[in-house]
C-alpha cells in the first residue's frame, strides 16, 4: 500500500510540473524511508555481540582463563564496530 501511495503521489506531483513540490516530495520521502530502515538502527554486529556477552557472563563463573578468552573475543568485536 505504501509503494502504491508513493507512486501515486509521485505521478501526481510530476504531472503538475512543479519542480519545487517534486523536490520537497523527494526530500520528505527519502527521510521517511531512511527513518524506517530497520538495518540503519541496528548495531553492525548485534547478533554476534549478543552471543559473546552471554558467553562472557558464563565465563565469569568458569575462571580467569575462560573469562580472559571471552573478554578478548568481545573486545575484538567492539573494535570492529569502531572502525
Amino acid at each position: 500500500m505504501a509503494a502504491f501511495e508513493y507512486e501515486l503521489l509521485s505521478g501526481l506531483i510530476l504531472g503538475c510540473n512543479n519542480s519545487e513540490m517534486a523536490k520537497a516530495f523527494q526530500t520528505y520521502a527519502s527521510r521517511l524511508f531512511w527513518h524506517r530502515n530497520v538495518r540503519r538502527w541496528q548495531a553492525p554486529h548485534a547478533g554476534r555481540t549478543r552471543a559473546q556477552v552471554a558467553k562472557l557472563i558464563e565465563a565469569v563463573a568458569a575462571g580467569p582463563e575462560s573469562f580472559r578468552a571471552a573478554l578478548f573475543d568481545y573486545l575484538h568485536t567492539l573494535k570492529l564496530t569502531w572502525r
